[in-house]
């Protein structure tokens, strides 16, 4: 089930939105959505987006646990214990940290189903522009405008391209 939080959208958040939204954000290229070795169904393309691994997934960089890989980490630490906080959820571990980021491209539109961990978690995500682009996980739909926040399991999801604009998307996996 997708659950939409409230977004306080407090002075932290809104700093911390501003920061990711600047052209002072350090953004990676990657070349697919996931990795070779998972399956894309028919209807569904791996394309190309940009990121950055602000806390990277356990096992990865050579360690079994999430690392910084981001120097103002503290920073969206604190953004996120305000929006937990507020919508009464308790969190004890997040697992991974990543910004997302889309540009309209020709072609198939969906993302591969996929899920960010293989072990049990939780999703969140906060969306930074109105730019669309559906969130799909289970039988439901979510159509993102600016500022929305959702949480869902962590089963497999997948989203589609926005059609004009950029789509920046907050990812946070946690337990």
């Amino acid at each position: 089930m997708i659950t939409k939080l409230v977004n306080p959208k407090t002075k932290l958040y809104k700093t911390v939105k501003s920061l990711m939204l600047s052209d002072q954000f350090p953004w990676y290229f990657y070349n697919a959505v996931v990795g070779d070795n998972i399956g894309v169904t028919e209807g569904h393309r791996n394309f190309s987006f940009l990121s950055n691994p602000l806390l990277a997934r356990p096992n990865t960089c050579g360690h079994k646990y999430p690392t910084s890989q981001f120097v103002h980490l503290d920073t969206i630490e604190q953004m996120l214990d305000q929006i937990f906080d507020f919508n009464q959820i308790n969190v004890e571990c997040i697992y991974r940290i990543n910004a997302n980021l889309v540009y309209p491209q020709d072609g198939i539109q969906a993302s591969p189903v996929h899920r960010d961990h293989d072990f049990p978690h939780k999703n969140l995500l906060i969306y930074l522009t109105d730019a669309g682009g559906i969130t799909v996980y289970e039988n439901e739909q979510h159509n993102p405008k600016e500022d929305d926040i959702i949480v869902f399991g962590g089963e497999e999801h997948y989203y589609y391209l926005p059609k004009e604009k950029r789509r920046v998307v907050l990812v946070v996996t946690y337990l």
